[in-house]
């Protein structure tokens, strides 16, 4: 059981996160959601991008 909240890998992560991640603007990051090259999920009003789209993105496989 992680002991706090930096212990714990996160599968899913803000649009500004994944802008870092991936070192670009939120412009292109959600032209890549558009596209369906990214996956994202919505919970309440937020959106959080799943970082197995990332990863995969950056592999060159399908989203």
């Amino acid at each position: 059981m992680p002991k706090s909240k930096d212990d714990v890998q996160r599968i899913a992560v803000a649009p500004d996160d994944a802008c870092i991640m991936l070192g670009i603007g939120k412009t292109k990051l959600f032209d890549l959601l558009k596209k369906q090259k990214l996956h994202s999920v919505k919970i309440g009003r937020a959106r959080r991008i799943t970082v197995a789209s990332i990863l995969r993105l950056l592999h060159g496989e399908a989203a």
